[in-house]
């Protein structure tokens, strides 16, 4: 969902599933839970050619393995600027 409206602000909401399974990977086989995700984005106009923008993914924390003995993921925040030319 995004919202995308005349103003300077700026937002979306992402959400993703993955079902559970079990890897076959030969170096990291194993079952991997399922995951529930959300991600968010807020954005604001600075200029005409330049926006501000902060992200969470995965924004409740919840955190997950992408596969059996690798490290847990958890919340990612990051800003930036996006210049046009």
């Amino acid at each position: 969902m995004q919202y995308l409206p005349q103003t300077k602000l700026s937002g979306s909401i992402n959400y993703q599933y993955d079902q559970a399974y079990t890897s076959n990977n030969a170096n990291y086989p194993g079952k991997i839970d399922a995951k529930s995700l959300f991600d968010a984005t807020l954005g604001y106009q600075v200029s005409e050619g330049s926006k501000f923008e902060l992200s969470a993914t995965n924004l409740f924390n919840n955190e997950f393995r992408a596969l059996p003995g690798f490290p847990k993921i958890g919340r990612t925040i990051t800003a930036r600027i996006v210049a046009e030319f």
